[in-house]
């Protein structure tokens, strides 16, 4: 029998050197000049986009970083054209925070770049684009898999950079630490 794979997804990740330290320093003093948002964050602080001429140079470096591995990603797609930064932005979510379920409308791939991550400060959770799964009575499962997965989880590092479809429905686990947690997202797609 021939058993093939349809309507995948994924997520992609990759260890981005950066001075974390300045980025850090970079994304508090932007919250005390800026008050932010409110998307999909509960608690903690989102920026507004941030404009590419307004980037610490640590920034602005990590950006062009953040494009060039995005490439890759395009090109294991099969996607024409070049990939381009639609919009990028900071969050800091402290103590009991976190960001609720969502996507990313008008873009292609999204993802996130990870400056502080203390222990215990939340997963990044994707759920299945597959809202059908949960309609049907599932069997016990004895291992859990890509196919019959409703949720995957991420675990977040310091200097890594995780890439995934713009579609994919997730949310950020509360925040059980301490100290804040850092993270800078963004927004990819094609450039005409």
């Amino acid at each position: 029998m021939n058993l093939n794979l349809i309507f995948s997804s994924f997520y992609s990740s990759v260890k981005i050197d950066s001075d974390l330290a300045q980025i850090e320093k970079y994304a508090y003093e932007l919250e005390a000049k800026d008050k932010g948002r409110q998307k999909s964050n509960r608690g903690g602080w989102q920026s507004n986009d941030l404009g590419l001429l307004d980037l610490s140079p640590e920034v602005h470096s990590l950006v062009k970083n953040l494009v060039n591995n995005a490439s890759t990603v395009i090109e294991y797609c099969k996607f024409v054209g070049k990939i381009g930064l639609h919009n990028i932005w900071i969050n800091i979510n402290r103590s009991k925070d976190y960001n609720n379920p969502h996507t990313h409308p008008n873009s292609l791939i999204s993802g996130t770049f990870y400056v502080k991550v203390p222990a215990c400060s939340g997963k990044l959770v994707f759920e299945t684009p597959n809202n059908t799964l949960q309609h049907y009575l599932t069997p016990e499962i004895k291992e859990y898999n890509e196919v019959n997965s409703t949720e995957w989880s991420f675990i977040p590092e310091p200097g890594i950079a995780v890439y995934f479809p713009s579609y994919l429905r997730h949310y950020v686990e509360p925040n059980k630490s301490e100290e804040d947690r850092i993270s800078i997202a963004f927004n990819l797609g094609i450039i005409k």
